[in-house]
């Protein structure tokens, strides 16, 4: 599908739904993810990998990162927890917040994680094959773009 005719279909009412993840924001449970107003500590205890996100079967997240599970880093103290189409949530994570999404039927990358993929990315499992996909998908966008205007004029 090209980009000059996808559109975006209507919203039903209804909408999706954000949760508030109150145990997430207490550093001291086990495994918690952490607010910005609730983490202490250095830079690298704020955004240690200390939250798993499980990938649905056969979507794009378990393919890109050739796993089931994956950790991941997050200072979020809310997630989505209900979507509506065109979202599409491909992995969850503790309690059923939304690790992992994307846009059905886009023409380009949607990708998205509830984490900061950008801390410590050369080193981050996740990072590493999320960071040159978005880049491989801007790269064939300016593409389509730098050609498809000479298309036109021809």
């Amino acid at each position: 599908m090209s980009t000059q005719t996808f559109k975006p279909p209507r919203l039903p009412g209804g909408g999706g739904g954000l949760r508030l993840e109150p145990a997430f924001r207490d550093s001291r449970s086990a495994g918690a993810r952490q607010s910005p107003d609730a983490a202490d500590g250095t830079l690298e205890e704020k955004f240690s990998l200390r939250y798993t996100v499980t990938s649905s079967n056969g979507g794009i997240f378990r393919r890109l990162l050739c796993a089931r599970e994956v950790m991941i880093n997050t200072l979020h103290g809310q997630g989505l927890c209900r979507a509506v189409e065109p979202v599409v949530i491909d992995g969850y994570a503790h309690g059923g917040t939304a690790g992992a999404t994307f846009i059905r039927d886009a023409p380009s990358f949607t990708l998205s994680a509830q984490s900061h993929p950008e801390w410590n990315a050369t080193n981050d499992p996740v990072s590493r094959p999320l960071f040159p996909a978005f880049g491989d998908a801007v790269r064939a966008r300016a593409e389509e773009r730098r050609v498809t205007p000479m298309l036109r004029s021809a």
